[in-house]
């Protein structure tokens, strides 16, 4: 008898392409939904934009050199500094030279800033939770396996294929 382990695997590896796209774009309008959802997040987390938010959530891992940070998002560095002025002036991130090579700037967020993260982080556990509560035990169950395929085959995907930099280093 073969494992459920590998029958998943056999599964998936076996896939056609047309499964594989129907997936790909369900887990695509997942996201679009939950996005719509931030609406209903409190005052102070749905008044931001998708790129602050990003950039928020990217600094939320440490701090960035400027530079870097316009390569992960793919945008000009004028129009991420037009970002990073918008929210420095609401006290969420700070600037900061680095002291050995002044031409580089660094990024970091304020307490204010990990504040508002932690808001975000809590509003969307919240979420979750609630649409959850929809769902009966056995599905749950199997959504939390899914999940955590994805969330393993995410990591496995970064650690090969995303770019190697020393942006969050001094120098």
């Amino acid at each position: 008898m073969i494992p459920e382990s590998e029958k998943k695997s056999e599964r998936i590896k076996d896939a056609d392409d047309a499964y594989l796209r129907e997936t790909a774009i369900k887990c695509a309008e997942i996201g679009d939904e939950m996005f719509r959802l931030i609406p209903a997040a409190s005052r102070d987390i749905r008044e931001f934009s998708l790129l602050q938010v990003r950039v928020l959530q990217i600094l939320h891992n440490g701090p960035v050199i400027m530079k870097s940070l316009a390569s992960i998002l793919s945008m000009p560095p004028s129009t991420l500094s037009y970002i990073v002025d918008s929210l420095e002036r609401r006290g969420l991130l700070e600037r900061k030279r680095i002291s050995h090579d002044r031409r580089k700037v660094t990024v970091h967020l304020t307490t204010s800033g990990i504040e508002v993260m932690e808001k975000l982080g809590n509003f969307k556990v919240n979420l979750w939770m609630s649409i959850l509560k929809e769902f009966v035990k056995q599905e749950g169950t199997s959504l939390l396996d899914g999940f955590t395929a994805v969330h393993r085959a995410i990591m496995n995907f970064s650690r090969t294929h995303a770019p190697q930099s020393d942006s969050r280093k001094d120098g």
